[in-house]
């Protein structure tokens, strides 16, 4: 029991990390010029539907473990800082709820990236909008699952701007634009 959950540390941290590694990747293929137009599509869509998907199935995995041996619970992945007695560590929280959410999060991803591909097949911020829904999916996924303030409020931090980002992603009308700046602002006020 103790080396399942071993293994299950080693592999946690990627659920919410993939899609945002996937969303690096894509800025990267993006920026150098290799990911760029149509022909870019096909590498986008393996990048942003792999790391996904990649993800699902670790959460799956999680999720029988959870049958199989019992809820993880608090998962600590390692200490942030510590001043004396206080400590801030990086934590998650594997509690049924969460373990819910977090399969309920990357099911609803995996399948908009999955419909989204032929959706946007040839619009001209193709890349830009995979890029940005990974960073949205890892942005929830690490809200589900963060076990401490530290992970809860970068989570939240990153879904404000990957959700302002996505909806004026046709920043070129006039009411996106506004709405999502109107997004912005509640999300930081409240």
């Amino acid at each position: 029991m103790n080396e399942a959950n071993s293994i299950l540390k080693a592999f946690v941290w990627l659920i919410p990390f993939l899609p945002m590694f996937g969303t690096l990747l894509i800025a990267i293929g993006f920026i150098s010029g290799k990911n760029r137009g149509e022909a870019g599509e096909q590498q986008t869509t393996l990048i942003a539907n792999g790391t996904a998907m990649l993800s699902l199935l670790i959460v799956l995995a999680v999720d029988l473990h959870a049958v199989i041996i019992g809820i993880p619970g608090h998962l600590q992945l390692a200490q942030w800082f510590s001043s004396g007695d206080y400590q801030v560590n990086l934590s998650f929280n594997l509690d049924a709820f969460a373990l819910v959410m977090m399969t309920l999060v990357a099911v609803i991803s995996v399948l908009m990236i999955r419909f989204s591909v032929n959706y946007m097949h040839r619009e001209a911020g193709y890349q830009r909008f995979f890029m940005i829904m990974n960073l949205f999916m890892g942005a929830m996924l690490l809200i589900v699952m963060a076990g401490n303030v530290v992970l809860t409020f970068t989570g939240w931090e990153l879904a404000g701007v990957s959700s302002y980002l996505l909806i004026a992603y046709v920043y070129d009308r006039p009411v996106a634009a506004q709405n999502a700046t109107r997004v912005f602002i509640t999300n930081r006020i409240g």
